[in-house]
């Protein structure tokens, strides 16, 4: 049965088929369910069954709240929120799982830029200086620069690859998609590109102290690294 609550006299009643409160005859206005309820919940559903009537600090305005489990703390109350896309409902992505994507990214984009280094910058004549004479210092030094920004270069590349594609319809990149994991915001939520490059660059804190920002996520109870808690974010399964 569903019941509503008079804001005039304060007393909780079961609805009757005029809509008026039994105690001070104030009509109430009960809305009908809202469009997306109906189309996320079938009227035969758990969740459809349990729906009950709340009131706003206005007399005669009810809104439908959804009380199918226990209020969740990281949601205002009275918000409704569906169950199924609280991303604490889903399965966190495991450090394994995102070293194995991260290695899927990073191995061709660092060899495609080897290669244009290579090929087109010079990076072929220092490794040949280097073979030639290892004890050399100014060859070792040649060859440790250019290695270097191939190193860098092929970072800055992969943020940018990274931010474009966890901030896309695809919520991840192509390593991701083929393991199965997505990045979400803390709701479970796609994560805006500005928030996605945000996150992204903030990849630097986590790999400045020797990549100990990416294996944090080992330990981590929601499996995150330095950058995830910076930018607030999840690497979920799909």
């Amino acid at each position: 049965m569903t019941s509503a609550f008079c804001n005039k006299c304060g007393v909780t009643y079961a609805l009757t088929a005029d809509n008026r409160c039994p105690n001070c005859n104030t009509l109430i206005d009960i809305p009908s369910a809202p469009a997306v309820h109906d189309a996320q919940f079938p009227p035969d559903s758990p969740v459809a069954q349990k729906a009950i009537y709340t009131s706003r600090p206005v007399v005669g305005a009810p809104i439908l709240r959804e009380i199918a489990g226990p209020a969740n703390p990281y949601h205002p109350p009275g918000s409704f929120h569906e169950p199924e896309m609280d991303a604490f409902t889903r399965p966190l992505a495991g450090f394994g799982a995102r070293l194995l994507a991260y290695l899927i990214d990073v191995v061709p984009i660092t060899l495609a830029v080897a290669s244009i280094f290579y090929f087109f910058l010079g990076f072929d004549e220092a490794v040949r200086q280097y073979v030639a004479a290892r004890d050399d210092i100014d060859n070792r030094i040649d060859f440790l620069a250019r290695r270097n920004q191939i190193r860098d270069f092929s970072f800055v590349v992969y943020i940018i690859y990274c931010g474009l594609l966890e901030g896309s319809a695809m919520q991840g990149t192509l390593g991701k998609r083929l393991v199965g994991v997505r990045v979400t915001d803390e709701n479970g939520d796609r994560l805006s590109i500005a928030r996605s490059f945000g996150r992204n660059f903030t990849k630097i804190v986590s790999y400045l102290p020797l990549g100990l920002g990416f294996i944090w996520a080992i330990w981590s109870r929601r499996k995150q690294g330095w950058h995830d808690m910076i930018a607030r974010t999840l690497v979920i399964k799909r």
